[in-house]
């Protein structure tokens, strides 16, 4: 009996959480009013970003261990 990979199926959820997670940051920035909410959402941003590296390097040693 042959195994089937998952792996293709993990990358294209794994792009897709990226994707959703980064859109409401991006949508926040390019229409802020003020310097304001443009400092606070490239803030968000970055530590989003940051999150989502930490937290998908997790998911690529969980899935490859």
């Amino acid at each position: 009996m042959q195994k089937t990979s998952r792996k293709p199926t993990f990358w294209t959820v794994l792009a897709m959480v990226n994707v959703v997670a980064m859109m409401y940051p991006v949508h926040m920035y390019v229409n802020a009013d003020s310097n304001d909410q443009q400092i606070f959402a490239l803030i968000m941003l970055l530590g989003i970003g940051f999150v989502l590296a930490v937290v998908d390097s997790l998911s690529v040693l969980g899935a490859y261990l």
